[in-house]
């Protein structure tokens, strides 16, 4: 079963506990999410989806034009 959501942040700790939040996906979660639409609720999320998740927001936002952050965030991120 998928977290739920919460309208209070996680803690770092309680976040660790937790698996991703995207359907199928089993890793750990590490950061959240939160969606208008969805009742801008916390929802628990892994570093990949996190990266997927800001490049294409990113891409979505400024087309091609930034690039270098979306690589200099993936590699924080994903090392």
């Amino acid at each position: 079963m998928r977290p739920a959501g919460r309208r209070r942040s996680y803690t770092q700790r309680g976040i660790e506990r937790l698996t991703c939040c995207v359907d199928g996906c089993n890793n750990k979660a590490r950061y959240e999410w939160r969606i208008c639409a969805d009742g801008n609720l916390a929802r628990p999320i892994c570093p990949d989806h996190d990266v997927a998740l800001n490049q294409l927001v990113m891409r979505w936002a400024f087309r091609d034009t930034r690039e270098a952050d979306i690589k200099r965030y993936r590699q924080k991120v994903l090392g």
